[in-house]
């Protein structure tokens, strides 16, 4: 359906229904002068969040669903910071750690981002930079572009920041992968 309109000019334009302009915008092509991921594919990995109201930080163990009594049992991984009651529920977080992120992210829970750099172009980021969710964690990127790069390959850039290794996940007092020195 359309209608008319006066503009300032006081000539008469024809409305169009924005139901007919929405299809031409989202199949408009991919962003950033033609390259990168067109934005339909990227949406449903990925979240920019601009209400920083829905954010809700993690106050329990995401394997027992105990509250948590302090901040002392952690575990860095892929640039969040997870929070455990005790060692033997960061060990089992090990087995399946998507399942956990996936958990945060239905309860909208975002885990304490521990990242020093843009995983895509390393350049430094800190808790001002632009981010958004993928699969429950916050991913800070440090340029335009950068966050459509990482959804091209996300496990690469997940990698990049940081995994612990067998050894270091199962508690070194003081390192970033143990308990917190007393």
């Amino acid at each position: 359906m359309t209608g008319k309109s006066k503009n300032p000019s006081g000539a008469m334009l024809p409305l169009v229904i924005l139901g007919l302009a929405v299809p031409v915008l989202v199949m408009a092509g991919p962003p950033h002068g033609g390259h990168g991921t067109p934005m339909m594919s990227t949406t449903s990995a990925m979240q920019h969040v601009q209400h920083k109201s829905k954010i809700k930080a993690q106050t329990s163990c995401p394997i027992t669903g105990k509250k948590l009594a302090s901040r002392d049992v952690y575990l860095d991984y892929e640039g969040q910071r997870v929070y455990f009651c005790c060692a033997m529920c960061k060990k089992k977080f090990l087995e399946n750690p998507q399942a956990v992120f996936d958990k945060f992210a239905g309860e909208g829970v975002v885990p304490d981002n521990v990242q020093k750099t843009c995983p895509v172009c390393d350049s430094p980021v800190d808790k001002n930079s632009k981010w958004f969710m993928y699969k429950g964690r916050r991913i800070y990127y440090g340029c335009p572009g950068c966050d459509k790069k990482f959804l091209e390959d996300p496990e690469k850039y997940l990698k990049k920041l940081g995994r612990p290794s067998g050894a270091e996940s199962h508690g070194k007092h003081g390192s970033r992968y143990g308990h917190r020195m007393h």
